[in-house]
């Protein structure tokens, strides 16, 4: 691996290379992204179409339906969903993992022009964006002010912050939540208006011809040149209401003020916040994927903070950057005193001086060096890479030293032998795993990788340094033998030891004191292992390191911000009295709520305190809530069902029965429905000779009722800085009410004005508010929710909704992939997950060749494995997160140098990292809670590979060669085999 005769002969060439790609890398540092671990981006695309004056139906046929198709044929979609409502549709595309998203956008759009020829005329062109549901904010900043309302607040806000924001590289969007923005509503007389021969539409036209202003042109005198310019937009609201509409009969100036109230008031609610369930105005920054997190925070901060013109008060509720700041911090922290440890384990060491400086030199400038390697493919700096470079650290020591010795000051390097093994076991371990679980997969990929890296660059930069280093002046103590105060750090150590060894040799003699006690011992401990293996439960995340947790509350699709906000603040107060709960903010939008949940130090969200909290929020009505920190609450503790059919009455039939009868089952402690009912609501039905008797056209009629219920924004009033909208409707007196729709009248092309109780045919019917769609075919969606129980009750709740009987035509199908994720859990999982065990065999003969060594390996290996996942779940209770597999990976992948290297025999393994375990648990905090599990499960690991080699060795010089399989044998025919013969031999003898 590494020549050091190449390296002794140009020296200064070696050095200059090695220097030059550190430094190289020191200047590409700010390039680097740092990030805690890579999201699955979740693969979405949403298309939206507006079209006003089409119903549902009308949406689902003419619009919705034929995008479906069309979509469809695109390779890489997994699943389609969308809702068609009144006026708008919304599609939802989930793509296959791994897809190019912006390129499948193109296509989308592609396959969406070809037809869009056919859209009524009415149809707005169709948007097409990314769309991810569990998307969280990188920061959310609160605002408060003693002297101003929360609607003042928004508007100021809106003013100063949102753009520069918006403007900062990697943001990908900013939203102002709270207060409510404010517009100017025109409440039109409906009999005034008819009484001078106007209507909406007219008035709406007539704002929009005077809120303007227009160059006329230029006057031209003999010297100079003078511009007209006409100043006709509004300055303030009683500009509004003194803008002339028309003239009477008798010259008389009508102003809108005579036909109108004009005033400001708030719009309908469309987004808010709260902080601990009192309202704010809060903003709220998304970052891009790929963004770098920590200078965008950065740069927000100076944003916000720098422009305190208004004097507000600002308070950072959230900040992912802060955590990763912290992290960073923890781990340059937990780095040095490791080399500290490593300058006092190593003091007495007759190389000492030899070794520890010009080590602590390579490691700055190794970690450089990785730098520019990433920055050259590419890559951020994870959470992994970090590990793995502390990890890289440890193992260096532990074997590089032991294969490095000096004669004088000269360096010499014994064999590699298997060095070599490590990168093709811990890629063959990688295999298996990427078929349990893709997070697995590659954080185990890159602590491996940046293991194996930190391993061969500290030994080239080590033996680089040294071999040009050592010779310089500032160097030459490093050649003294004298060690200052050596005695008395031998005195501490060989006392630790000692007892160390003492207890040691007194379990070796207990253990070793009958032939058949350490075999079955071997035995008991593996059936405890594999018993403990296949009842724990494995989960792929590492969020356990996160001081917060992020929850959201689903309602159905057309669900009022009033009844989501509602529902949400209960939620919020009930959060707020659970202990360990320290903050809470919220985003509400109609349907849709975010919870953000900060807690207190010492509290962790992991599977224990997130159920904690479902139990203390109890029921949420219609809502569906789940937290995006529990990899598996929105999938198995909260499982969701589609009825799939044709008939809207008799899916909302189904649906409602189905969720009945899984509410009464065993573990099930309530069912949700996940969409709107039918209402009851006023058809009008459109008679084309009345309206032709009427002179009337139907848009026009479709326009002014609209103008007339709903309103319509004229233009826009500048307000200071701000635009305002200028709403022109109805009053309320003309639109509150069913009976007040049929009173409505509209001018025909005559002038004329008709009521349309004689144009049109009113009903009252059961209408869908939603049409609901899944892969193209009609569908209605149920909830249920789980007690925190064994998974049984989730068979029995799947196997009964694949057997009820419903029409042909209908059918049960488990929702948002759930079934996906079902079929991926428990057995399966953990037999492909046990497969590393054979692969580490199987590389270990692919590459020696020597099948004795490698049935030895595995008779090693395969108690070791199970044993320590036993002894990991003893000392850290819960689910078995992804730090404790990656711990117990690694350490299994280390096994054959353990082995064969002989490491066993010598107290270096075995007190050299226990020792090292001291500053990890002395600096550790919940920032880095994850990699105390890594090391801890590694460690475990390692000593009980360890303490197993050494008593089999001990065992074997007392009564021979151990051979498990001979020693069951033997235990069969003594324990079980021999007293039944026994018996039989004794009833022979009475017979006879």
């Amino acid at each position: 691996m590494i020549n050091l005769d190449k390296i002794k002969k140009r020296p200064i060439l070696f050095l200059m290379l090695a220097l030059g790609l550190s430094m190289f890398g020191f200047f590409v540092r700010g390039d680097i992204r740092y990030s805690l671990i890579k999201k699955n981006i979740y693969p979405g695309i949403a298309i939206r179409v507006d079209a006003a004056g089409l119903d549902a139906f009308k949406m689902e046929e003419e619009i919705t339906s034929p995008i479906e198709k069309i979509i469809s044929t695109v390779g890489g979609v997994s699943e389609i969903r969308s809702i068609s409502e009144s006026g708008k549709t919304m599609i939802h595309i989930q793509m296959n993992h791994n897809t190019d998203l912006k390129i499948k956008s193109l296509e989308f759009r592609e396959k969406i022009d070809l037809i869009s020829s056919g859209f009524p005329r009415d149809v707005h062109k169709p948007m097409i964006f990314r769309y991810d549901p569990t998307n969280s904010p990188l920061m959310v900043a609160t605002f408060s002010s003693q002297s101003m309302s929360q609607d003042e607040l928004r508007e100021i806000i809106e003013k100063t912050y949102k753009a520069e924001l918006e403007n900062i590289e990697g943001v990908s969007q900013v939203i102002v939540a709270g207060g409510r923005v404010r517009e100017i509503i025109v409440a039109c007389d409906a009999k005034q208006l008819e009484a001078y021969s106007l209507n909406l539409r007219d008035i709406v036209n007539k704002i929009q011809d005077i809120n303007v202003n227009q160059s006329l042109g230029q006057i031209h005198s003999v010297r100079n040149a003078n511009s007209v310019y006409v100043k006709g937009k509004f300055s303030d609201t009683f500009d509004i209401g003194n803008m002339p509409v028309t003239v009477d009969a008798f010259g008389r100036v009508l102003y809108l003020k005579d036909v109108a109230k004009v005033s400001l008031s708030p719009r309908d609610d469309d987004v808010g916040s709260r902080l601990n369930a009192e309202e704010r105005v809060s903003i709220f920054i998304y970052n891009n994927h790929s963004a770098d997190i920590l200078k965008i925070s950065k740069l927000a901060r100076s944003t916000l903070f720098s422009n305190q013109k208004y004097n507000l008060e600002i308070q950072i509720s959230q900040d992912e950057s802060l955590f990763l700041s912290n992290l960073l911090e923890s781990i340059f922290k937990v780095s040095c005193i490791l080399l500290f440890f490593f300058t006092v384990y190593f003091y007495p060491n007759k190389n000492f001086r030899k070794i520890i400086p010009f080590y602590s030199l390579a490691i700055p400038l190794v970690y450089f060096f990785f730098l520019l390697i990433l920055r050259l493919f590419r890559l951020e700096m994870s959470l992994a890479f970090l590990y793995g470079m502390i990890l890289g650290n440890i193992f260096w020591v532990i074997f590089w030293l032991g294969k490095i010795h000096f004669s004088g000051n000269e360096l010499y390097i014994k064999k590699y032998n298997l060095f070599y093994l490590v990168p093709v076991v811990l890629l063959g371990i990688s295999l298996p795993i990427l078929i349990v679980s893709e997070e697995l997969f590659r954080f185990f990929i890159e602590i491996s990788a940046s293991v194996c890296f930190v391993f061969v660059a500290n030994s080239v930069y080590y033996s680089i340094l040294y071999i040009n280093l050592s010779g310089w002046k500032i160097f030459l103590w490093v050649k003294k033998e004298h060690i200052p105060n050596r005695k008395y750090h031998s005195k501490v150590y060989d006392f630790i030891i000692g007892k160390a060894l003492d207890w040691r040799k007194k379990t070796e003699e207990s253990i070793l004191s009958h032939e058949y006690l350490l075999p079955v011992s071997i035995l008991f401990l593996t059936i405890i292992g594999l018993y403990s293996f296949f009842k724990s439960d494995f989960k792929f995340t590492i969020q356990s390191d996160k001081r917060d947790a992020v929850a959201f509350l689903e309602f159905p699709s057309g669900t009022s911000f009033s009844h989501t906000s509602q529902i949400t603040l209960a939620a919020e107060k009930k959060l707020l009295e659970i202990p360990g709960i320290k903050e809470v903010v919220s985003k509400i939008d109609p349907a849709h709520s975010l919870l953000l949940i900060q807690l207190e130090d010492g509290y962790l969200p992991d599977r224990d305190f997130l159920a904690t909290l479902k139990t203390g929020i109890g029921s949420t009505d219609d809502g569906f809530l789940y937290f995006a920190s529990d990899d598996d609450s929105k999938f198995f503790k909260e499982m969701s069902f589609d009825v799939i059919g044709y008939d809207i009455s008799d899916l909302e039939k189904y649906s409602n029965q189905l969720a009945e009868k899984a509410k009464g089952m065993d573990g099930v402690s309530e069912s949700v429905l996940r969409y709107k009912p039918s209402r009851e609501e006023m058809q009008l039905y459109y008679r084309p000779y009345k309206f032709a008797l009427s002179d009337m056209a139907l848009p026009d009629f479709g326009d002014n009722l609209r103008l007339a219920i709903q309103g319509g924004v004229a233009t826009k009033y500048m307000d200071g800085e701000k635009e305002v909208d200028i709403r022109v409707r109805y009053a309320e007196e003309y639109r509150s009410s069913a009976d007040h729709l049929s009173q409505i009248r509209i001018k025909n092309r005559k002038d004329r004005f008709v009521p349309i109780s004689e144009l049109v045919d009113t009903e009252e019917n059961m209408v869908p508010q939603k049409i609901y769609h899944k892969n193209r075919v009609r569908c209605l969606s149920f909830s249920v929710k789980l007690d925190a129980g064994p998974g049984s009750n989730r068979n029995e709740l799947i196997q009964f909704m694949k057997s009820y009987s419903l029409p042909e035509g209908y059918r049960v199908e488990m929702g948002e992939r759930a079934e996906e994720n079902f079929l991926k859990e428990g057995v399966f999982q953990k037999l492909v997950f046990s497969m590393s065990l054979f692969v580490v065999c199987l590389s270990y003969f692919a590459v020696t060749g020597n099948g004795r060594r490698t049935w030895k390996l595995f008779t090693v290996i395969f108690p070791v494995f199970f044993f320590s996942v036993f002894l990991i779940q003893f000392f850290f209770f819960g689910a078995f997160y992804l730090p404790f597999q990656i711990g117990l990976l690694v350490g299994i992948a280390l096994c054959p140098l353990f082995l064969f290297h002989k490491y066993h025999l010598t107290q270096f393994l075995f007190f050299l990292p226990t020792f090292l375990m001291v500053p990890v648990l002395m600096l550790s905090d919940v920032s880095i809670i994850s990699f105390v599990h890594i090391y801890s499960s590694l460690l475990i690991v390692v000593l009980i590979t360890g303490i197993k080699l050494r008593m089999e060795r001990e065992w074997e010089k007392k009564y021979g060669e151990l051979d498990m399989i001979l020693m069951g044998r033997k235990l069969w025919e003594k324990i079980l085999l021999l007293p039944i013969v026994e018996e039989w031999k004794k009833r022979l003898r009475r017979r006879g």
